[in-house]
């Protein structure tokens, strides 16, 4: 067995947000909780996150149950959010800090002025995130108190540099 292939998760030394730091050997850890949906918020979560990607087309929305008023609900987010992500290029690249705050606040908006089974306060980052975000890992980039965050690849162990 290598030398750091066991690790040892010891006390917490801090909490804030979705994320807990614990000491450890030979690297402190990282745990970031991800978000819990009902099944009716995962369902409508999915089809956003499709339709933000370009997997599905827009008007999928428009037939909705998860959403009082699908079809003005789906122009809506049609020419709110998903006219945002093309006109900014964001199915090709990364959004910027500002660009993915101008995507949150539109889709938190809507979400606001439309009632549906998006009860959660993590809805519309988790929708953000995993369309044209950093997927899981969307609330280590934006975590103040990270100067680094390394990435190895998928299903694989994610570094960070702490500021203290």
């Amino acid at each position: 067995m290598p030398i750091f292939e066991q690790t040892v998760k010891g006390k917490q030394l801090a909490a804030y947000q979705d994320i807990k730091v614990f000491q450890g050997f030979p690297y402190n850890f990282y745990e970031v909780k991800l978000p819990e949906f009902s099944p009716e918020e995962k369902e409508f979560a999915d089809l956003l996150v499709k339709v933000l990607s370009k997997q599905l087309p827009v008007s999928d929305l428009d037939r909705t149950k998860r959403v009082l008023n699908a079809k003005d609900f789906s122009q809506k987010f049609d020419s709110k959010v998903f006219f945002y992500a093309e006109e900014h290029k964001l199915h090709d690249r990364l959004p910027t800090i500002l660009e993915y705050n101008e995507l949150l606040y539109s889709l938190g908006e809507l979400l606001k002025k439309y009632p549906s089974s998006a009860k959660s306060v993590e809805f519309a980052p988790y929708v953000i995130d995993q369309s044209v975000g950093f997927l899981d890992v969307g609330s280590l980039m934006r975590d103040p108190f990270l100067e680094e965050v390394m990435l190895n690849g998928f299903k694989r162990n994610v570094f960070v540099f702490h500021k203290q």
